[in-house]
């Protein structure tokens, strides 16, 4: 059988080292049985017999083993011997063993196992559980796979336990009956589980083939491991690990199942080692068998080694405590960091710059290597922030932006583009970019930054892909109504921006927005004609029109000029959405088309509209009610529209723009001040079909004295009852301040004035006869009674 081992018992081991199996050969397992007869027949042997059942040629070892030696086997031949005996086993595991190895083939092939099963004589004590690839392999092969027993010892005081494991052998054809072979061993507990169950690890080794070594706990059962000890820990994590994962959980196989914790506390020997918790467990909760997540994240702005204590308290024991040190290295400009807009602290690929480093995606180029970071072609530009992780403060000057070729051209923006101070709180650094031309450019980007009296470039470097159009610098962008995820172009380099696609757009005008604005403009120093635009709707829901400077064709200018505007107004018929696709002729060969989406959102009735009486279609400033639905100014629940004081009369006009035939019935007033009365009038009292040839209705007002109140009109059409209403400002009227803008307000003026009060009437009149026969008695001494007549001069004579 070739050299002999030493023979390395289980008991008396710390950890046994792991040792190759041989391959059993039908030699040796021939020479294996005689020796176990020899052994039977010999009288005060404690071996047994080998079986000779269903399990013939199964055996199991442990790691170390002697071959041919027949104590140092676990089962020969489908029974166990006599130290592995489940009756009275001999075999001890010691205190500090966490996890067993023991090895399973067969002699031949044609064996298979059923489920396993391991037992504990005192859970309270041990708990065990089995783990490896010959668990989940069914088939018994000549080649040894690995069996793992992980032993969790929870008790409080020393104690020992028997642990017992079960394997069903049968032959792999179908229907054999297992036969249950069974071989157990004795693990001693040393008592110490301050919390039992309760662990703490590095990683996730729940479902490791591996098992599950004293190396992976952090704390094992509420006590920490040597090598993480809070007071003199021995652990480190090198200063190229930016976070380290570790999970709080109850061991699988514990009694106990549940245990509360609080928010871990985590604190540093050095300020310029800063370490951010995260995860699940960061906020504290209930450690089931489920590990939960706590993440690490550190974030090094000088250099050196810092100590790490993390501290878990229980609200019903010692806290839990555990440390180790964590190497930092910083640049040449500490704390000096540039992030990306998705920024998470300490995680480096969220990192431009590092303590003034560039990270590995932003490096310089080197000879044949360029930076892994790129920006797509589809971005016009890109965003950094400059911040200081530490508490200084630094000066630096413009950032100098560059590219390596001329048909992208860079411009930079954002607070940070002209210098000033970097603190804690970020400035933003914006990076436009202008294509000309295809291929991809490396931008480089210096930050100086002053250092004492000297200054220090703190400089990084990605690749910008670019993509040639035939319209190098023409662009349309976006006026305030709408905005995009990809920044603020429709169109750039007389390109569609993939939010404004012509396949799929993404860009969306809400429902309650009735316009749009595009500016069309260069980028360059030339300029672009254009013809008329238009535009298309994939759907009738939607009435489109272009008004502005654009809509009826013109130049885009260099972008030191004024932009065109191109005002695109929305007239929803009916409600969902629509695809608008605008088309803008670029001279006799060329175009620039984008399109979006355009949401509608409709009342009760479409087409049913009521207009001011300065109307233009498809603007809702000038409409009462659209669609069926009054409009935010004439909300019969807000009263914004105001009628003013001055306005005695006023006209609405109701129409049906849309395809549904309507009838209208005769319409009703609320007024909430009865000093104020309102009179109707108008075609549209007369109840019957209504058309697109609009139909009035004329409000009188008749204000008694000065007032305000709320006017609610309600329209029954045939689908429905439409209610929209204002406020009315009213002072009395006198013919001093008689307005009128048509004849018909003159007409009820005139009315209102001569019927306002039949006493104030008699009055008058009484005052007019007063005044006219005392006027006609003047009149007729003036002219008909002569100072130079007889009677006048006696007249004359007497007042004399």
């Amino acid at each position: 059988a070739g050299p002999h081992r030493v023979p390395q018992p289980l008991s008396g081991t710390e950890s046994p080292a792991p040792t190759m199996l041989s391959p059993v050969t039908p030699g040796v397992v021939r020479r294996l049985a005689l020796l176990a007869g020899m052994l039977t027949a010999c009288p005060g042997t404690s071996a047994q017999a080998p079986d000779a059942s269903g399990a013939q040629g199964f055996m199991v070892t442990p790691e170390a083993f002697v071959e041919g030696d027949y104590n140092t086997y676990t089962v020969v031949n489908g029974s166990a011997t006599g130290m592995y005996n489940p009756a009275k086993p001999t075999a001890t595991v010691h205190s500090r063993t966490e996890t067993v190895s023991f090895l399973m083939q067969s002699a031949s092939e044609g064996l298979r196992h059923g489920l396993m099963k391991v037992a504990s004589s005192d859970p309270s004590i041990c708990t065990a559980q089995l783990m490896g690839p010959a668990l989940k392999r069914p088939n018994i092969r000549k080649t040894a796979r690995r069996l793992f027993v992980k032993l969790n010892c929870l008790a409080t005081k020393p104690g020992t336990a028997t642990i017992t494991v079960t394997v069903p052998v049968m032959s792999a054809s179908a229907g054999a009956t297992p036969t249950p072979v069974s071989f157990a061993f004795v693990k001693k507990c040393a008592g110490d589980a301050s919390v039992p169950g309760l662990d703490v690890t590095l990683g996730n080794f729940m479902d490791s083939d591996d098992g599950r070594s004293s190396g992976s706990y952090v704390i094992h059962n509420g006590a920490t491991m040597s090598r993480y000890n809070a007071k003199d820990p021995e652990a480190r994590i090198t200063y190229d690990t930016t976070d380290v994962h570790m999970y709080v959980s109850m061991a699988n196989v514990s009694s106990v199942k549940a245990h509360a914790f609080l928010v871990p506390v985590v604190e540093t020997s050095q300020p310029w080692c800063r370490v951010l918790l995260s995860g699940k467990a960061a906020h504290g909760g209930t450690a089931t068998t489920t590990p939960q997540l706590l993440v690490f994240k550190f974030d090094c702005s000088g250099s050196g080694k810092a100590k790490v204590i993390v501290t878990i308290p229980l609200p019903d024991h010692d806290p839990l405590q555990f440390g180790f040190f964590k190497e930092c290295r910083a640049g040449e400009i500490p704390g000096f960091d540039v992030t990306l807009s998705s920024y998470e602290p300490g995680v480096r690929a969220s990192y431009a710059v590092k303590n003034g480093e560039p990270t590995s995606a932003y490096h310089l180029a080197r000879k044949d290597e360029l930076p892994l970071a790129v920006v797509r072609e589809a971005q016009f530009k890109t965003s950094f922030y400059l911040q200081m992780s530490t508490f200084n403060s630094l000066e630096f000057e413009a950032p100098i932006v560059s590219s390596s070729d001329p048909f992208c051209l860079v411009s930079t923006s954002g607070d940070a583009a002209s210098g000033g101070w970097i603190d804690d709180i970020s400035s933003q650094l914006i990076i436009n970019f202008n294509c000309v031309d295809s291929g991809t450019a490396l931008i480089t980007v210096a930050v100086p930054i002053q250092m004492g009296e000297k200054l220090v470039n703190s400089s990084f470097a990605f690749r910008k892909e670019c993509r040639w159009t035939s319209t190098p610098g023409f662009d349309v962008t976006l006026g305030a109504w709408i905005k995009s995820e990809r920044g603020t172009y429709a169109v750039r380099n007389g390109a569609a921006t993939s939010a404004f696609s012509l396949w799929a757009p993404k860009a969306v005008v809400r429902s309650s927005q009735y316009s749009s604005i595009f500016y069309l403009q260069m980028s360059t120093n030339d300029e672009q004609d254009f013809e008329w635009p238009s535009v298309e709707a994939s759907d009738s829901i939607v009435r489109v029109t272009l008004a502005g400077p654009a809509s009826k064709g013109g130049t885009a200018k260099p972008a030191s000029e004024k932009p065109v505007a191109l005002i695109v107004k929305y007239d929803c018929m009916k409600s969902g959405s629509a695809v608008l696709t605008i088309t803008v002729p670029l001279g006799p060969w060329n175009e620039a088309a984008f399109s979006y989406v355009k949401e509608c959102s409709v009342g009760e009735i479409p087409g049913f509209d009521v207009t001011l009486g300065a109307w233009i279609p498809g603007d809702r400033h000038s409409y009462a009610v659209k669609n069926g639905a009054p409009t935010e100014a004439y909300d019969a629940s807000e009263h914004v529209a105001i009628i003013r004081s001055g306005t005695p009369s006023y006209t609405f006009y109701l129409m049906n723009s849309g395809d549904s035939a309507l009838t209208v019935d005769r319409p009703s007033i609320e007024v909430t001040n009865p000093a104020v009365a309102v009179n109707v009038s108008g075609d549209a009292l007369i109840p019957g079909p209504l058309e697109q040839q609009a139909r009035s209705l004329v409000l009188d007002f008749n204000c008694v004295e000065r007032a305000k109140t709320d006017v609610i009109v309600y329209l029954r059409v045939s689908a429905g009852t439409v209610a929209f209403g204002f406020r009315k400002d009213c002072k009395p009227l006198t013919v001093s301040r008689q307005e009128a803008d048509t004849p018909h307000e003159v007409m009820r003026q005139a009315e209102r004035i001569t019927n306002r009060d039949g006493a104030s009437n008699r009055l008058g009149n009484i005052l007019l006869g007063i005044f006219l026969g005392a006027g006609s008695a003047l009149l007729y001494n003036k002219f008909f009674v002569s100072p130079y007549s007889k009677s006048g001069y006696e007249r004359a004579k007497s007042d004399d």
